[in-house]
């Protein structure tokens, strides 16, 4: 915000704003009153006061008219008034109804001037005379008016119900209507709309045959004329008119929303650019054939979403359940259209056209799971659009005894998660349909979330509380269910959160799995840290939230809220270094100012540092011993012996590049495939000759030269066989001192080359000095550090010096014990990584 304007009173809510073409703007408020500002500095010049009779509705700046702003009134008149003298001028009588727009004309004193009834007229306004008029049918108010600026004499007007009229000046006639997916039609044709309720504006480009128009239907739309042809709507961008009733992201890119207008549309969180809205097939085109609105042969607002990416360039990867609708729609998020056809379950021969509630795909993205509001689970196959299976508890013939109120499947495609109103969990077999577990809860479930990794679903009750359940039937070893008695057995939750006073709305685990968020009709969103179980934020606005979504990788959150037709993305700051506080006092939290929506995207200037954004931040989000909150990172810090319980199954390897270690056991091969083909050429005495060094260079004779030869040749390079064998490499002398921590940090040291390594383990050539590195490898293979470190000099050990561990039976024992213990570290790591790998390749099929 750049500056800041107060001159209207309490009650004077801004009504209309106006430039009047030099540097200063008028404001006009409901307090009747027309304030005068000066733009560049920011002041306030003059103001001025209506007559009771006169309540301002319209206000234009007339053609070649100075310091003067003319109002349309309620009541039907216009008043020219003097901004610099802040005198009215002249007052125009009424036209018998109440004017609601003006445009000036490009022409001198010609002013059009819409009407409450539908009329348009045509004023001169040096003698305050009506040249001619339009009347549009049905007597809809006019609400916008432009006039065409590069030539052709025509008006554009548009009303309360959404219809752009043209008007030609020349022979005073009608020109045609605008609509949204067609050319100019008949002025009889209304079943198409240029905008589906009021046109707020409609503004001609000067010297451009380019007219812009913005409707209450949040769509802005540009209409081309051409000149051997009527004119036709260039480009549009266009968001939801009415409120959000569901928001998903598909991948890490693409957000998709879904509102009770009865469409839905993909929304690129890194450039607007890309926002479309997902094809519904040819609806506009069917709705002009039949002469009825577009809207009506839209499919109903959706009200679940479920997508997997796996299979996106082969069949349908999204799906999706729609108000008072019998049937599950397919979605192509490739080409971002609809699928013709549709999952309707089909039991036993006849088809049961019941209400689908719940829907999810498959993480292999070959199925998709449907609940109905009866109580049945069917699977169909995306391929083929078949219904294949059906999972039935066999006491009550069906799933559920009542409405299903959420599917999930886990990671590794074989079981299936549901509940029910009816307050049941179970779990099922995905590929056969049998039933593993059911657990009674007591209470009804109305939303929840499930999170793979740890087989964690959280549901929100109707006593308002959030509940996690594990539901690895491992960790259940039998069911739970309800029996006659009032006393049934309920089954306990792991974690459970209370705090919410109404229902709730939406639940849902951050991916990472270290929040899980919840929002009620209270108005407040809550957010709890899974590990330690404790609250630690509390949001609360002004609309609560009625749907929301983590994207792929936990930096951003997706909501939607009731009566409010935008989606909004949050930035999850635990991303960028946040670390979440304990909420000790929630009614000073719930104190606070609720949260401010934005209304515009990119409202900071590109100028803004990271430093003036943070700063711009509510204290209480920063604040290291802000009021209402308490450390949680004492709460959450492991203790000593759980870190060494967790560190004595893990193998740690070390910072060292892996280049190094990889041509390790293979450097005598290297080695060779680097040896020179030609033997080194003969020395070539230099072209230039040798000087002495200073100011004054001389050539160096030959005396000179032999003198300098002798001189360093007088201390000798030449060490006996005594002395080798008392010098040690500083890696040796580790060795025998049995410092192993400091011996490998000799090896992994940044100028120790995989050559130079080589010939440390191959200096380490008697039975003592091998049972010393011997020893080193046990240690760490104990230990299970530096894995690959140890593993490439024990591979390469073996191999240099393998005849002399033959030859000494001393170093028996010492190698059977190390290969116990290389088994050992290395058998729990195979399996799992043979699983994974396994894993992998069947989704790859």
């Amino acid at each position: 915000i750049n500056a800041e304007y107060m001159g209207h009173s309490a009650i004077g809510k801004v009504t209309h704003l106006l430039a009047d073409g030099s540097d200063n703007f008028v404001s006009v408020g409901l307090d009747n009153r027309l304030v005068v500002w000066k733009l560049r500095h920011n002041k306030h010049l003059r103001a001025m006061v209506f007559a009771p009779d006169s309540h301002c509705t319209a206000i234009c700046v007339p053609t070649q008219y100075t310091n003067k702003v003319l109002i349309g009134t309620k009541e039907g008149h216009m008043d020219l008034w003097n901004i610099r003298t802040r005198t009215q001028l002249h007052r125009f009588e009424g036209f018998g109804s109440p004017i609601t727009c003006m445009a000036p004309s490009p022409v001198v004193d010609i002013l059009a001037v819409g009407l409450e009834d539908g009329r348009v007229m045509i004023h001169h306004l040096g003698h305050d005379k009506t040249l001619f008029f339009f009347r549009h049918i049905p007597h809809t108010p006019v609400t916008a008016l432009s006039f065409r600026l590069d030539g052709p004499q025509f008006l554009a007007s548009g009303t309360l119900s959404g219809e752009i009229s043209l008007w030609n000046l020349d022979e005073k006639r009608s020109a045609g209507m605008l609509a949204s997916n067609q050319e100019v039609v008949s002025s009889e044709m209304t079943s198409c709309p240029a905008h589906r309720g009021r046109v707020h504006c409609l503004k001609f480009f000067p010297r451009e045959p380019l007219l812009l128009s913005a409707g209450a239907d949040n769509a802005l739309r540009e209409f081309v004329f051409e000149s051997l042809g009527p004119a036709r709507m260039l480009r549009q961008r266009q968001g939801h008119f009415k409120p959000l009733t569901a928001v998903h992201f598909i991948n890490e890119r693409h957000l998709v929303t879904a509102a009770q207008d009865r469409s839905l549309r993909v929304c690129h969180i890194l450039s607007d650019l890309f926002n479309q809205e997902i094809s519904q097939g040819n609806v506009d085109s069917a709705a002009h054939k039949q002469l009825v609105d577009s809207q009506e042969l839209r499919l109903p607002s959706v009200m679940r979403i479920a997508s997997c990416d796996v299979r996106t360039y082969d069949w349908p990867a999204m799906a999706t359940t729609h108000d008072n609708w019998d049937s599950v729609r397919l979605w192509h998020t490739n080409k971002f259209t609809i699928e013709p056809k549709q999952l309707r379950s089909n039991i036993e021969g006849e088809k049961l056209f019941v209400q689908p509630t719940a829907i999810a795909l498959t993480q292999c993205g070959n199925f998709a799971i449907v609940g109905y509001q009866h109580g049945l689970i069917c699977s169909f196959n995306l391929q083929s659009k078949i219904q294949r299976a059906s999972y039935t508890d066999s006491s009550l013939n069906k799933a559920h005894e009542s409405e299903v109120a959420g599917l999930h499947s886990n990671a590794l495609h074989n079981r299936l998660i549901s509940f029910s109103l009816d307050g049941y969990i179970k779990v099922w077999d995905l590929t056969s349909g049998d039933l593993l577990r059911s657990l009674y809860t007591g209470l009804a479930l109305k939303v929840g979330h499930y999170s793979p990794a740890n087989d964690h679903l959280a549901v929100g009750c109707e006593d308002y509380a959030v509940r996690v359940f594990d539901t690895n039937p491992v960790h259940q070893p039998q069911d739970i269910l309800k029996h006659d008695s009032s006393a049934s057995q309920v089954a306990p939750p792991i974690r459970q959160f209370r705090g919410h006073t109404a229902d709730i709305t939406a639940v849902t685990f951050s991916p990472d799995d270290v929040l899980l968020l919840s929002a009620s009709k209270d108005a407040t969103l809550r957010l709890h840290h899974t590990s330690t179980a404790k609250l630690v934020d509390i949001y609360k606005f002004d609309k609560y939230v009625t749907s929301m979504c983590f994207h792929p990788t936990s930096h951003f959150l997706a909501t939607s809220h009731a009566d409010l037709n935008g989606g909004y993305l949050w930035t999850n700051n635990m991303k960028y270094g946040l670390i979440p506080k304990v909420v000790k006092d929630e009614a000073v939290l719930l104190a606070r100012p609720m949260e401010t929506l934005p209304t515009t995207a990119g409202d900071c200037e590109e100028e803004e540092s990271v430093e003036e954004l943070w700063q711009q931040k509510a204290p209480h989000e920063w604040a290291a011993a802000a009021e209402g909150y308490e450390e949680l990172t004492e709460q959450w810090k492991p203790t000593a012996e759980e870190l060494l319980e967790q560190k004595s199954t893990l193998l740690t390897l070390s910072t060292t590049p892996a280049p190094k270690w990889a041509s390790l056991p293979h450097i005598d091969v290297i080695k060779k495939r680097n040896k020179p083909l030609q033997p080194p050429k003969a020395f070539k005495a230099p072209f230039f000759l040798e000087t002495t060094a200073g100011l004054q260079p001389k050539f160096v004779t030959e005396p000179e030269a032999k003198r300098q030869r002798q001189e360093h040749e007088e201390e000798s390079r030449i060490m006996s066989f005594e002395m080798m064998e008392q010098a040690l490499t500083p890696f040796r002398e580790m060795l025998h001192r049995r410092q192993w921590a400091d011996a490998i940090g000799i090896l992994m040291a940044s100028n120790m080359s995989a050559a130079k390594v080589d010939l440390e383990l191959r200096e380490c050539d008697t039975p003592q000095s091998l049972g010393l590195l011997l020893e080193m490898f046990h240690h760490f293979l104990q230990q299970r550090l530096n894995m690959e470190v140890v593993q490439a000099c024990l591979s390469l050990t073996l191999k240099i010096h393998a005849d002399l561990l033959i030859a000494t039976h001393e170093l028996a024992p010492t190698l059977a014990a190390l290969m116990d213990l290389n088994r050992d570290c290395w058998q729990n790591f195979q399996t799992l990584l043979s699983f994974d790998l396994c894993f992998v390749e069947m989704l790859g099929k």
